[in-house]
């Protein structure tokens, strides 16, 4: 999914795979919604970290249409 990332990512990075603004990925951090880690005055954030918040707002649905099972996600979240 994230193949072309390194294993730690910066923030600018996040915001790109999210589609959100930077002070959205700030106020995650500081809210621990994404688990991140300072190094000096830069924000490392593991990029399992961001598959987790993914996979975390991801709901698996079943419906029955016509007596046959179909299965979708949705994703649930505030990503633009």
């Amino acid at each position: 999914m994230l193949d072309n990332y390194d294993t730690i990512l910066v923030p600018d990075e996040v915001c790109k795979i999210l589609r959100i603004g930077q002070n959205e990925i700030y106020k995650m951090l500081k809210e621990r919604t994404i688990q991140g880690y300072k190094v000096g005055k830069t924000w490392r954030i593991p990029k399992e970290n961001i598959l987790h918040y993914i996979r975390s707002k991801t709901v698996s649905k079943t419906i029955f249409f016509k007596d046959k099972i179909i299965s979708y996600q949705t994703f649930i979240g505030q990503v633009h």
